[in-house]
Order: structure tokens, then C-alpha cells, then sequence
């Protein structure tokens, strides 16, 4: 089953998307999806997601974001806990809805990621899409997804709104 998203646009992806939207490649801008151990804090009750529209301490997460927590912020988190996997997208990763919805379908397939680095099963909670220059265009968090050998699917929905 699918873990469905609502993407946050960054900064720097706000102006990407006005320039590409509704183009006949849908935001050709956006060519690869990576995710990543961060994204997470430690509360009483045990790892929940951040909140990827808040800003966070120091004014450096949210939308301000121009990599995954886990680069950006490594010492918010364990040493094995900032593992990251980059993929390609294709065209048909990308579907747009009623020209207001875009959909970005990020499949990690049986082979894709199945080992942090540390000898465990990767614990995802940030997922980004990036353009061709490596800038985060969105970000979302997710509750805890680990990472096995089974393919994980990931759709991450970005909403345009006149403002």
C-alpha cells in the first residue's frame, strides 16, 4: 500500500513550480526523489515525524530546506540514522489531477536501499524531490516506513494555490 504524502514547496522550489507548472512535462524541473533517515524527533513516546512546514529551531528546516534533515541537520540525529537513497524519475512518475494537483510517485523497488549503512533495515520519515541542480523542490515527512526488501511506494501530492 502506498504511504500518501502532502508536499511542502521550498523556497527555491516556489519559483521552479510557478515557471513549470501546467508545461506539457509536468515539472520538468523535478527529476529525482531521495529519502532519508531524518526527518524525525525523539518525544517522550518514542520517533515522530517533523513537521515539514515548520521551521524548526534555528530557522533551518521547513521550507527553507535545500537537502533532506538528515544531510542538513546530521547532528540532530544518530550516526546510524542518516541514511539517504537517491533515484531517478521518469514521466511516468509524474500524473497531474484537475491541473491543480500534481502527483510524484517514488518507488523504491525489492533491491533499492535495504541496508543503512549500519547493517539494518533503513527507517524512512523525509522524502524530497529534487530538480537536476540537486535543490530540494519539496519536502515531506512521513511516519516511520522501514525500509525491506519489498517495494515501498511513496506518492507525494503538491497542491497549487494562487496566492
Amino acid at each position: 500500500m502506498p504511504v500518501d504524502l502532502e508536499g511542502v514547496v521550498t523556497d527555491i522550489g516556489r519559483q521552479l513550480l510557478m515557471e513549470g507548472w501546467g508545461q506539457t512535462t509536468p515539472l520538468a524541473a523535478i527529476t529525482n526523489f531521495k529519502v532519508g533517515e531524518g526527518g524525525w524527533q525523539d518525544l517522550p513516546a518514542g520517533r515522530f515525524p517533523r513537521d515539514a512546514t515548520d521551521p524548526g529551531p534555528g530557522n533551518n528546516r521547513g521550507p527553507v530546506l535545500t537537502d533532506l534533515d538528515a544531510i542538513l541537520n546530521p547532528a540532530d540525529y544518530p550516526a546510524d540514522s542518516q541514511a539517504t537513497f537517491t533515484k531517478a524519475l521518469v514521466g511516468l512518475d509524474f500524473s497531474l489531477s484537475g491541473n491543480t494537483v500534481l502527483e510524484v510517485t517514488c518507488t523504491l523497488d525489492a533491491g533499492d536501499f535495504n541496508d543503512d549503512g549500519f547493517g539494518n533495515f533503513p527507517e524512512i520519515y523525509e522524502i524530497g524531490l529534487f530538480d537536476s541542480t540537486g535543490d530540494m523542490v519539496v519536502y515531506a515527512t512521513c511516519p516511520v516506513v522501514v525500509k525491506t526488501p519489498i517495494p515501498r511506494t511513496f506518492i507525494v501530492r503538491i497542491q497549487a494555490s494562487r496566492s
